[in-house]
């Protein structure tokens, strides 16, 4: 569509006149740069027309681009992050036990890697706080082995010697890598084995000529801003119909967030 207001409205007016059952109209990851976001946030005639509405704020995407050497990408380090990343290996290998990074490159390594991952994954922090996030299911094998097929599901286990200690599940599509799960066993986690892991698959990201660029995924995290070198943001938004109840609705939804902010920051202190 034509980057200017009238066109937007007459299409949203539109499609609110045709479907009369519509409240909102709902946009996902809109780029902060975005032009489009520009006019959701500030465009007077709009907000006139619409509640308008981000129930998420503003989020933050750390990347990393994927090119030149290894060697190059650690040049581009901090040099106090480089010391602590290479440091962390050292530790592991301290143990007395070989580091080994393993990646599925076959289908029929899709069953080892689920069966291992779930077992690692039941002793890592995220499956206490927020359940399992691993599936070794018959279902979860083939949809696995049918994107590793594709090209499409990169992953990866990290082993001390023959003890796993860490996987990570990412999809890959047309160069770029998104981060999809990580986790890591809690027995290692005075070596810092997330960090490891990410590091050993930089490295390995590196040799790859078709990847271009790694996606950390949704979220401010200290690690990712340690590895990354591009930092983006985006907000989702709903564009919904101008009625007492959806205004009443937004704001609802807005002191709960500012509450919910509030105790967190209480809780901190």
């Amino acid at each position: 569509m034509p980057r200017d207001r009238e066109s937007h409205l007459r299409f949203f007016d539109g499609i609110f006149g045709e479907f009369p059952e519509c409240e909102c109209l709902y946009f996902d990851l809109v780029p902060g740069d975005h032009w489009f976001s520009e006019l959701l946030r500030e465009d007077r005639e709009l907000r006139k027309r619409y509640v308008i509405h981000s129930p998420f704020g503003v989020r933050r995407w750390h990347l990393l681009r994927i090119e030149g050497s290894f060697e190059d990408y650690l040049g581009r380090l901090r040099s106090k992050t480089r010391y602590s990343l290479r440091k962390s290996v050292r530790k592991m290998e301290e143990l007395g036990r070989p580091l080994r990074l393993e990646r599925v490159k076959r289908p029929d390594q899709v069953p080892r890697f689920l069966e291992t991952a779930v077992e690692v994954s039941r002793k890592s922090w995220q499956h206490r706080e927020l359940g399992q996030r691993v599936s070794d299911s018959e279902t979860a094998m083939r949809k696995a082995a049918d994107l590793v097929e594709r090209g499409l599901l990169w992953a990866y286990l990290l082993f001390s010697g023959e003890e796993p200690c860490a996987f990570s599940i990412a999809h890959q599509y047309r160069g770029v890598v998104n981060a999809q799960e990580m986790g890591y066993h809690q027995d290692f986690a005075a070596y810092s084995p997330g960090k490891v892991l990410l590091y050993l698959i930089i490295k390995d990201l590196h040799a790859e000529e078709s990847v271009t660029l790694l996606n950390f995924g949704m979220g401010d995290a200290e690690y990712k801003r340690w590895f990354a070198d591009i930092e983006r943001t985006e907000s989702s938004w709903l564009l919904m119909r101008r009625s007492l109840r959806n205004r009443l609705l937004t704001r609802s939804h807005a002191a709960f967030d500012g509450a919910v902010g509030l105790a967190k920051r209480i809780v901190r202190r």
